[in-house]
């Protein structure tokens, strides 16, 4: 994305730049976003559905996930916090997106707690950037080597949904799922799974409290 492209609509501009590598790839474009009226047009013949929509709006991943159930495809998310990803799936036969993130049944406007979603938190990131993300001041910080291993990350996790659908008996490691996750840190060189519970959010939280405790995070101006 060029500076010119700054304000111009996102889903026509990656469209753009997908062309540019493909000319022939066939590409529909939803400039007014997902909406319940688009809904099935916009996952007729999918096997797969990637919701990379903000955590401040549940709502549209609530409607996304429950369709996804529905045709019987994997819902997966990758989140990209720092330096770092946080990579799951829901998948049609295993825990649903509400049972996970604390949604009662049958509501259909709702928040979740950050708590809920965000299992690791960067150690390295100062506890106050969490304090403005957690009332809305502000998103979830990100930078370049972050977004680069989310979507080194999802493209992987998106190949092994892929090829277990076209053959289950295939002798590739299955996808992440939830109420587990996969985190990779590329500026602690750290990765692992874990569940996405309040207690990981919590203890993370208590990380994060120390380093800036002994100064060994920036302070958010």
């Amino acid at each position: 994305v060029y500076k010119r492209q700054i304000g111009d609509n996102k889903a026509a501009t990656i469209a753009t730049a997908i062309r540019g590598v493909n000319p022939e790839a066939a590409i529909d474009v939803y400039q007014e976003g997902v909406t319940p009226e688009n809904l099935d047009d916009f996952l007729d013949g999918a096997d797969l559905l990637v919701d990379e929509t903000e955590i401040t709006t549940p709502t549209i991943a609530l409607m996304l996930a429950r369709a996804a159930r529905d045709l019987g495809i994997a819902d997966m998310t990758v989140l990209n916090i720092g330096f770092s990803c946080l990579a799951t799936s829901f998948v049609p036969d295993g825990k649903t997106f509400e049972s996970v993130l604390g949604i009662l049944p049958g509501a259909e406007d709702t928040d979740v707690p950050l708590a809920n979603w965000l299992a690791y938190l960067p150690p390295y990131v100062d506890i106050g950037v969490l304090e403005q993300v957690s009332v809305g001041t502000i998103a979830i910080p990100s930078v370049a080597p972050g977004v680069a291993v989310a979507a080194a990350v999802g493209a992987t996790q998106a190949t092994l949904h892929l090829v277990r659908r076209a053959n289950p008996n295939t002798f590739r490691p299955r996808p992440v799922t939830a109420p587990r996750a996969l985190m990779v840190d590329v500026m602690t060189g750290r990765s692992k799974r874990l569940a996405l519970s309040r207690w990981n959010h919590r203890r993370h939280v208590l990380a994060m409290l120390v380093a800036s405790k002994r100064g060994k995070t920036p302070r958010s101006g």
